[in-house]
């Protein structure tokens, strides 16, 4: 600084700067998924994250760090027992969105914080897919049903179907044509008749075909004896 023509005063300005100390702010409790909102951030932390940090700047130029810790809450789980039983025909179960086909216990997410564990059983019975036909070689109409009726037999509890029964005199003419009916019903079957009139005692030839469960076509044929 001049302090006249020839006089000059040297001098220092210093400035005390003190950083403010680090804010560590209380710890946020989150539910695995949820999200947070810091400073006008969205934050999803995930179970194992660093504590999240930002530098805010104050009204007098300041800088401070602020940090957030997170603590994440145990799911909750809700024993909800045995849910479902795997079958022979139902090989899998959808619960929740999600397709389960072995048998065992599991913990569905039903919300962020909210856990659902169920069990699914396994089939006690041996599920047997062989499939078991039996026609009859022998009817005798008069009998009354089921003897009175030819008709295919087969296992009960399997998905099969009938895709056509076709009957046979000696000499190849058509007597019978029935199709897409289910099997163990008599009534769907030939009754020893042809147009509305009893046929003769003898042997006739019926073809069948059945479509299996897993869509296979299995024909057979061979041949019934009628009594009266």
């Amino acid at each position: 600084m001049q302090l006249d023509n020839c006089t000059y005063q040297q001098f220092v300005v210093a400035q005390d700067i003190s950083a403010p100390p680090p804010t560590v702010l209380a710890a946020v409790a989150l539910c695995p998924g949820d999200c947070y909102t810091f400073n006008g951030q969205v934050i999803c932390p995930a179970a194992g994250d660093p504590p999240a940090l930002m530098t805010l700047v104050a009204s007098n130029g300041c800088d401070s760090v602020i940090t957030q810790a997170f603590v994440f809450n145990a799911p909750d789980t809700v024993a909800l027992g045995t849910l479902a039983m795997l079958s022979c025909k139902d090989t899998a179960v959808i619960i929740g969105g999600e397709t389960y086909t072995q048998a065992g216990t599991y913990v569905h997410k039903k919300d962020n914080c909210i856990y659902e564990q169920f069990s699914i059983a396994a089939n006690p019975e041996p599920c047997d897919e062989t499939v078991h036909v039996y026609v009859p070689n022998v009817i005798q109409p008069a009998a009354g049903v089921p003897n009175g009726w030819f008709t295919i037999y087969t296992t009960a509890d399997l998905d099969i179907k009938v895709n056509f029964l076709r009957i046979f005199d000696r000499w190849g003419n058509q007597l019978f044509l029935n199709s897409q009916f289910l099997p163990n019903v008599p009534e769907s079957g030939w009754d020893g008749t042809f147009r509305g009139k009893p046929c003769q005692p003898g042997v006739y030839l019926f073809v069948y075909e059945l479509l299996l469960p897993n869509g296979v076509r299995e024909m057979k044929k061979g041949d019934v004896t009628v009594l009266r």
